[in-house]
């Protein structure tokens, strides 16, 4: 027999907590639930004058511009690039303005043909190579990237 009270103490423990929560959160999301009441030992103070209402805004269709890309500082022609939904680069880094040019004229100097595309953040540019049309050109060049020794990663667009 005291075996059977334990579990029922619980059972019954657990439904009163259940109901108290749930008349709390009943009263607390109701829109008719009335303000808590200042003691009468809290002075209270006169009610400030409502502001007035501020109409809402319309919402722009036109979305925001978004930030310009770094600027390349060398008289060099590092193309800059949009790459188009589907294309496929290989992306070799993600560097500043600066040290982007600096990569690119090593990768030129191992005979490769880098694209400058807008990073992840508006101080980021993205070093890639590509579009490649075929997946064959794509391995093979991922392949002779990584025997040199560069880490990269497939990306599309």
């Amino acid at each position: 027999m005291p075996l059977i009270w334990i579990p029922a103490t619980l059972c019954v423990g657990l439904l009163i907590a259940a109901i108290y929560l749930g008349g709390r959160i009943l009263t607390a999301h109701s829109p008719t639930a009335a303000p808590v009441q200042a003691s009468t030992a809290v002075q209270t103070r006169p009610a400030a004058q409502a502001a007035p209402a501020i109409p809402p805004q319309p919402k722009s269709e036109v979305p925001a511009p978004l930030p310009e890309a770094p600027k390349l500082v060398t008289d060099e022609q590092i193309p800059m690039i949009t790459p188009q939904a589907g294309e496929r680069y290989i992306q070799v880094s993600a560097l500043s303005a600066e040290a982007a040019e600096r990569y690119i004229r090593q990768l030129r100097q191992a005979k490769l043909e880098p694209h400058v595309a807008p990073g992840p953040r508006p101080e980021l540019l993205r070093v890639l190579i590509g579009p490649f049309a075929d997946q064959d050109a794509l391995t093979q060049t991922k392949n002779d990237l990584e025997r040199a020794g560069i880490k990269n990663f497939v990306r599309r667009y």
